[in-house]
């Protein structure tokens, strides 16, 4: 099982086979009916996506590691290792009827490889900024980043053929349905825009979201859409009429990084910082198993009181003075923790947007919902003691 939070899902062979990817660098294979889980190989560094080939006989993981792994699916062993990327590689997706293989990564280029040699057939320098995701459609390969562009262009020859941006933010998230030649945009004011994939003209807006969209997904037949937020919600829609569908009941583990759906369009499997991944029933709208156990209590953020206690912000949700609990836990991890310069206050920002303020000598808690995502620095001010908080949330 995983150490760490699991940051990407696949599922395969009619919804019988789950395979993840994560922090603890490791590759796991699941029987989706037992649960069991069979370790398929490691990286020197985090996975931050995992891609299966259309004639699912390849899968391909990409690392902060700086390279790629694939594997033969049928074998569960690793065909080769490519190096070419001189930072984090983000995403990876197939291509050319499962002949080449498109990278995309932070050192702002995106690689086109041969499958069978492993050789590096184009470099495409397109963007400006990290590279963070890629769809593709036909010839063509759609990326996004932190320029603010979506850059559409020809992967066997590097020629772009269409931009739409630049946006005034980020660009995290595409996702695209061949089905219905369309492609969705996940924007950080909530909304999610879909546009045509051979005009680029834009097809509708869908209000979807409080806070930004972390996550885009069609369902395998386009006529759904899925979408996560900053606001932990997780909803399905009507492609067609744009109406919304459902809202999942959140599970205190999940993490909207990574978010499919079954062929069959009957479960979504996700991400989690659990030991394994999280599966919700649409038709019951909730995750089908209470299970699901917490990782690991990795610590994520330290404060120091002037005596010398120390405060943590851990993946358990649990609140720590010197390693002993102070308050009733909510059971969702914290991103960020602070204390009061006079050691009378301590504060953590949690991933579900709360703030929660303890009384040093009451031990009471307060907590607020600040409605912005995830809330990972907080901090008290030397002078005028007021709580600051930073809640832009981490990639």
């Amino acid at each position: 099982m995983h150490r760490g939070p699991i940051t990407s899902v696949l599922s395969t062979q009619h919804d019988q086979i789950v395979y993840t990817g994560g922090y603890n660098r490791c590759i796991y294979q699941w029987n989706r009916a037992t649960g069991e889980g069979t370790f398929i190989g490691s990286h020197e560094h985090i996975i931050n996506s995992i891609s299966l080939s259309e004639n699912g006989k390849y899968l391909a993981s990409a690392s902060s590691d700086y390279t790629i792994q694939l594997y033969d699916t049928g074998t569960n062993t690793r065909i080769r290792t490519l190096f070419g990327h001189a930072d984090d590689v983000e995403a990876v997706a197939f291509a050319k009827q499962d002949t080449l293989l498109v990278s995309v990564s932070r050192d702002r280029r995106c690689l086109v490889w041969d499958i069978e040699t492993g050789a590096i057939l184009r470099e495409f320098h397109g963007h400006s900024k990290d590279v963070l995701a890629v769809w593709i459609h036909g010839d063509k390969a759609y990326t996004t980043g932190d320029d603010g562009y979506v850059l559409v262009w020809l992967y066997e020859t590097g020629e772009i053929v269409g931009e739409i941006g630049p946006f005034d933010y980020e660009l995290d998230t595409i996702s695209g349905s061949n089905q219905k030649e369309v492609f969705a945009l996940g924007r950080d004011d909530g909304t999610v825009i879909i546009y045509d994939a051979a005009t680029l003209q834009e097809k509708k807006i869908i209000k979807a979201h409080l806070q930004g969209v972390k996550r885009v997904n069609f369902s395998p037949s386009g006529n759904y859409l899925l979408t996560a937020g900053y606001d932990h919600l997780i909803k399905l829609w009507n492609y067609e009429t744009g109406d919304l569908v459902d809202t999942l009941l959140p599970h205190k583990y999940q993490w909207e990084r990574s978010l499919v759906w079954t062929e069959d369009e009957k479960s979504i499997l996700g991400a989690s910082f659990g030991k394994t991944y999280c599966e919700w029933s649409i038709e019951k709208g909730k995750v089908i198993s209470d299970e699901i156990e917490m990782a690991t209590p990795s610590i994520n953020d330290i404060a120091l009181t002037d005596a010398g206690d120390i405060i943590t912000a851990s993946d358990d949700g649990k609140f720590r003075k010197n390693g002993i609990e102070i308050a009733k836990s909510t059971g969702v991890l914290t991103n960020g923790v602070a204390v009061a310069r006079d050691g009378s206050y301590y504060a953590w920002g949690d991933h579900a947007s709360q703030v929660h303020i303890v009384h040093e000598s009451l031990q009471q808690m307060v907590s607020f919902d600040l409605n912005t995502g995830p809330v990972n620095s907080v901090y008290f001010h030397e002078e005028d003691r007021q709580l600051h908080r930073c809640d832009r949330a981490v990639k």
